[in-house]
This record gives C-alpha cells, sequence and structure tokens, in this order.
C-alpha cells in the first residue's frame, strides 16, 4: 500500500471556543452545520447573505435555522462578530422565509439583543449605537404581520420605563414607543387620516410616510401612504419621461415597486459596468490536490477573503431606446423607485462558477473539482458575462491566480520503493501548465502558474528507512555494604543500525504542447516531476552505561574508660567505601543508505 501524504481543513479547538480555518466559505460553515461556523463566514469582509437563504437556487446555503444556529446569529452580532450590514441582509431573508411560528422567535431573539444593548454605554460606544441602530430600523421596519410574541414586547417595554438612560439610548426608546403608537393607528398623538398623509406629503416628509407604510395597522392606509410616497419619487425623478408619465406609472408603482422596461420596446444599443461600482477584485484558487477539489477566494490589496457578491444594480449600466438617461437593474419593490430598469428576469450570467440571484447580484461558486477549472484555467482572468434578454451585453473581468498548491509526492511505505507512475503535462494558454499525475487508475490534476514550477514538486519517492533500536542501558552497580566500595555499572549495549530507505519509482512524462514549444517545457519541468530515494533510517543511539554503586557509609570508631582511668578503644571504625565506576555507553548503530531515483523518462 502506497502512503499519499496529505492534509485536510479541520476545527481547532481553543479554550473550548470553536475556531475554523480562515477564510472559511459558505459551503465550509452550511457543512459545518453549527452557528459558530456561520457567525465565523458571516463575519469575515465580503462574506455574502445569500448562505441565510434557506431556498436559494444556486450556492451554498443553510436549508434550516435551528435554535442553537438563531441563538448564536444573534449574538454574533450583538457581540460585533458581524457586520450589521451584512447581518441584516441575512436576517430580513430569513425573516421573510420562516415559518410564522419560527419568525417570532426571531423577532424575539432580536428583541433580546436590544434589550442587552440599551445600556448608558450607548454614549461613549459608536460601534454599539450602530449595531443598536440595525436592530431598532430591523423591528421598526419589518413588515406586517412579522412580530414577536406580544409578551416579550410588553415586557421589553415595562423594563425600558424605568431604565436611565443617556441621551441616545432615550432617542431609541422614543422611537420604539413611536412604532407602538403607529401600530395602533396614531401618531403624534392622533388618528392618522388620508389629511395627515397629505399633509406629509406636502412637506415631503417621505421618512414618516415611510413608517406609515409600514406600520399602520389598516392596509388601505398603509396602501396610501405608500401612493404619496410614490408621488414624491415620481415628482423628483430625473427622468423626465417618468415625471411626464401621470397616473399610469403611479398605479404601475404601486402594484409592482418598480419600473422595468420592455425590452422588446426599448432594444439595448449598448451595455458596461460602471468601474466605479465594482471593485477589482484578484480571484484566488487555492487547489486540495489530494482530495482534488478547490476553494476559490478573493484578494484585495494583500488581504484575503471571501469572493464577494456582485450586486448588478448600479453596475451594469445599458444605453436603451427611447429612454433619456442610462438604466441599471431594478430596486427593490420597497423603494418604489419609478426609475426605468433592467429586470431581473431579463438578465442572465454565464459560467460554471456564477449564478444570479432574484436580488440582480452575483456570487462566484468557492468550492469546486479541481478538474472543473480547466476552462476558466485557459484564460487570463475570471470573466463574468451578463446577457440582456438573452443577447450578450457586458463582460466584467477579474483577475484570475492559481496558488502553487501542495507537491504531488507518492511515497512508499517504510524502506519500500516508490511507486511508478505516468505524469501528462501541458502548458495552457497564458502563464499556466497543468500536471496530471496518473496512480493506481486514479488522476491527480494540479495547475500552477509558470513561475511556480521551479518550485514544486511532482514524482515518486521511495519510503524512508526504519529507524534503529536503542542499545539496552547498562545495569546499575550494586551498593557497598557498610565500609565496602559500590560495584562497577553494566556496559550499555550497542544501538541496531537504521533500514536503507526506498528506491524512487520509475516515471514516464508526456508532453502535450499546444501554446508553444515542447522542448522549453521539458526544461522548466526536469526540476518539477521527478524520482527521489528514501532517506536511510537514522541509527539507534549506544545504550547509556550503567551507573557505579555508591560506597558503603561509613563507621565511626567507639570506646570506653577502665577502672584506671584509661580508654580502651573498642572499635576503630572505618572510612565510607569509594563509588562503583560508571560503566562505558554503547556504540550508536549506523544510518541506513539512501535510496536511489527511480528512472525520468520525457
Amino acid at each position: 500500500m502506497w502512503k499519499l501524504i496529505a492534509s485536510a481543513a479541520v476545527i481547532v479547538g481553543c479554550g473550548g471556543s470553536p475556531r475554523f480555518r480562515m477564510p472559511i466559505t459558505a459551503a465550509e460553515a452550511v457543512a459545518y452545520d453549527s452557528g459558530d461556523a456561520l457567525v465565523a463566514y458571516l463575519g469575515q469582509p465580503d462574506a455574502s447573505a445569500q448562505v441565510c437563504d434557506l431556498h436559494a437556487n444556486g450556492g451554498a446555503h443553510l436549508v434550516r435555522l435551528t435554535p442553537p444556529t438563531r441563538a448564536a446569529l444573534v449574538a454574533g452580532f450583538r457581540d460585533g462578530a458581524i457586520q450589521p450590514a451584512v447581518w441584516k441582509r441575512c436576517v430580513k431573508t430569513l425573516v421573510a422565509e420562516l415559518p410564522e411560528s419560527e419568525q417570532a422567535f426571531l423577532v424575539d431573539a432580536m428583541l433580546g439583543a436590544y434589550d442587552d444593548l440599551l445600556t448608558t454605554e450607548l454614549e461613549t460606544d459608536p460601534a454599539r449605537v450602530e449595531r443598536m441602530s440595525m436592530l431598532q430600523k430591523l423591528y421598526v421596519g419589518r413588515a406586517a404581520g412579522i412580530e414577536a410574541h406580544p409578551a416579550t414586547v410588553s415586557a421589553l417595554l415595562a423594563r425600558l420605563r424605568d431604565r436611565e438612560l443617556g441621551p441616545i439610548g432615550k432617542r431609541f426608546v422614543r422611537e420604539l414607543v413611536e412604532a407602538a403608537e403607529l401600530e395602533m393607528g396614531s401618531w403624534q398623538g392622533r388618528p392618522v387620516d388620508a389629511s395627515a398623509l397629505d399633509a406629509l406629503a406636502a412637506a415631503g416628509n417621505e421618512l414618516t410616510l415611510d413608517k406609515l407604510a409600514t406600520r399602520l395597522p389598516a392596509a388601505a392606509m398603509r396602501d396610501e401612504a405608500r401612493r404619496r410616497i410614490a408621488r414624491i419619487h415620481i415628482a423628483l425623478s430625473p427622468f423626465p419621461e417618468v415625471r411626464e408619465a401621470g397616473p399610469a406609472l403611479e398605479a404601475r408603482l404601486l402594484a409592482d415597486g418598480n419600473n422595468p422596461i420592455a425590452i422588446a420596446e426599448h432594444p439595448v444599443a449598448k451595455a458596461w459596468f460602471d468601474p466605479k461600482q465594482t471593485v477589482r477584485r484578484d480571484v484566488i484558487v487555492r487547489q486540495h490536490v489530494w482530495l482534488q477539489t478547490a476553494t476559490l477566494v478573493a484578494q484585495d490589496r494583500g488581504k484575503t477573503s471571501v469572493v464577494p457578491e456582485l450586486p448588478l444594480r448600479g453596475a451594469l449600466l445599458a444605453e436603451v431606446a427611447g429612454i433619456s438617461r442610462p438604466v441599471t437593474v431594478c430596486a427593490p419593490a420597497k423603494e418604489l423607485d419609478p426609475s426605468p430598469c433592467l429586470a431581473v428576469k431579463d438578465l442572465a450570467v454565464s459560467g460554471k462558477f456564477v449564478t444570479l440571484d432574484a436580488r440582480g447580484a452575483v456570487h462566484v461558486l468557492d468550492n469546486t473539482r479541481i478538474v472543473d477549472l480547466l476552462p476558466i484555467a485557459d484564460r487570463e482572468g475570471f470573466a463574468i458575462p451578463v446577457a440582456i434578454a438573452g443577447k450578450p451585453a457586458a463582460t466584467l473581468a477579474w483577475y484570475l491566480k492559481f496558488e502553487r498548491p501542495e507537491n504531488l509526492v507518492f511515497v512508499g511505505g517504510t524502506g519500500a520503493r516508490g511507486p511508478d507512475l505516468t505524469v501528462r503535462a501541458g502548458d495552457m494558454r497564458g502563464e499556466r501548465v497543468r500536471l496530471d499525475v496518473n496512480f493506481e487508475g486514479r488522476d491527480f490534476l494540479a495547475i500552477l502558474e509558470r513561475r511556480d514550477v521551479a518550485a514544486f514538486r511532482a514524482g515518486s519517492q521511495g519510503g524512508g528507512g526504519s529507524a534503529g533500536s536503542d542499545g539496552s542501558s547498562g545495569s546499575s552497580g550494586s551498593s557497598g555494604g557498610e565500609c565496602g566500595n559500590g560495584g562497577d555499572g553494566g556496559n550499555g549495549g550497542p544501538g541496531d543500525d537504521g533500514g536503507d530507505g526506498g528506491d524512487g519509482g520509475n516515471v514516464a512524462v508526456q508532453l502535450a504542447c499546444s501554446y508553444g514549444s515542447c522542448t522549453a517545457l521539458e526544461h522548466e519541468l526536469r526540476g518539477a516531476i521527478g524520482s527521489w530515494g528514501g532517506a536511510g533510517g537514522s541509527g539507534g543511539r549506544g545504550g547509556s552505561g550503567g551507573s557505579g554503586g555508591s560506597g558503603g557509609s561509613a563507621r565511626s570508631a567507639t570506646t570506653h574508660t577502665d577502672s584506671d582511668g584509661n580508654t580502651v578503644v573498642d572499635d576503630p571504625g572505618c572510612s565510607a567505601g569509594s563509588s562503583g565506576s560508571s560503566g562505558s555507553n554503547g556504540s550508536d548503530g549506523s544510518s541506513g543508505g539512501n535510496g536511489q531515483p527511480g528512472r525520468v523518462t520525457f
């Protein structure tokens, strides 16, 4: 059985708190199926809230929200582990998709975090204020029918009456109480009617109208508030055709929330990506060659993160016939934007590694097989082509780089010969090389940037020789009796010799050169593809000599005085015995011989 050298991504437990190898992708977070993994993923720069979409058509995503995951998600935000913007998108997605009973528990948890954050620390902690503001916006701006359990709301409001707060905290409480008042149909102590809505519209008070459109208990009055907002947006539109459209556009805006164009009536003249709205990213491919999988991550100014989603709204612009200004992708219906726009249903992205979600955001698949990367590895960049109404419209190109993977060296067992291998190598368009190592009928593929070839190794290696056993230790000398000398220690035994390393296997290299010289490719690969002998095993260490026995103890002289007063010596005593000498150490064993390399033929 040949031994494969491999590594795997693992969770590392540290102080009882789970940690993950970063960056962690959405697919990895979902596979762990834990709240801690979800928080770790969402806490990264450029993380996508699509992972929270229980019904997403593409990309890794949650399929359920368990109570522990719900608790971790809310606690991660409360404690600052997740940035407010991505957490908001995640929670809004979940609230819209969860059954009503589960919605209530999620809103309960949000109010619990609100309660925890609403302290005097708000006055001195801007980050805490930002999180409070997000919770406030989500709760106050939630859609009608999405409610916490009544007991949770009542208890929170009761606690807030007696809480000592600074000016910032008091402002949050006032807004919360105002929202509760709106849900009962009143504003500033008066019932909300059509005349009140007209007055707000005349004053351009869109913020309050938006609150009324969300929180009023009567659906008819919510619709009337939305109607006033739509009129404000139409009157302020930069598109002259919008300002002149009349009641028909107002009705469409109230029904659909936006103003998509019919491509058949307004064909696209040209489309492009706005460079101000599309931050250039480097897409980095990390290959796990022993597993034959790969992870796509992003790099920006030296920092590595997950590949960010790309919202097409604002980034993709198009000139269309009959419209006075360039258009972009339609805004969410809630915004009541009357600007002519491109419907998401008219857009498509092509490529195996990109998907387009219902919001019009492009997502890059972050986990795949290495073999599936061959088509894009043959290109200079990572392209995102967008089609409008089935016709190619614009392409965004990001830089693409393959990190140098682990070496593909197949090693024999201890002291055994390495395996014979066939390596198929080929050049690729641009500055890349592919290597395909066949081992026992299985292909191991690696894709290399040419600059990394010299430092990469693929091939066969003999197994290292076994280490020699250490020699036995000499026995200790016996201890001397009283006044006697100790015995000498025994000599240590010699160490065994190490085993010889195995020879490397034979490697046959087949070249396929489509874009350059095979001679040049062979020259590049000769240092990277090889066969190596295994290292000889180290000799065993000689055994240590036994320690000499300790000398016996001394004996004191004893005397007595006779009848004449003379001192008589009864026992002259003796001095202590000397210790025995230690035994000599055994000799070290010799190291085994190194194995010989096998043949490498091109």
